[in-house]
């Protein structure tokens, strides 16, 4: 996977990017939230356009959105395009 510049700098123009730093789009069809902030259990995204699946629950979520979603420090929170799967095997 290449790395991607975080959604803000791909939206400058955009207030919803601008306020959801620390997540980035890896390709169209994965969006990563990590936890940066120790004792943090939720967090706000900026969900794209679409149907996105969360990697640890499989809670579906419909954007354009700016969905608030419980998180934990020792693993990453993850969401993938419903349909798609950009880290399974293979890739």
């Amino acid at each position: 996977m290449g790395d991607d510049p975080p959604r803000v700098a791909r939206r400058s123009h955009d207030a919803r990017a601008r306020a959801a730093d620390q997540q980035w789009m890896l390709g169209d069809d994965l969006l990563v939230a990590p936890v940066v902030e120790c004792g943090v259990t939720t967090r706000e995204l900026d969900l794209p356009k679409g149907c996105w699946r969360h990697a640890g629950s499989d809670r579906t979520l419909k954007g354009p959105a700016m969905p608030t979603v419980d998180v934990q420090l020792d693993s990453l929170t993850y969401f993938t395009r419903c349909g798609t799967d950009p880290v399974g095997p293979g890739r």
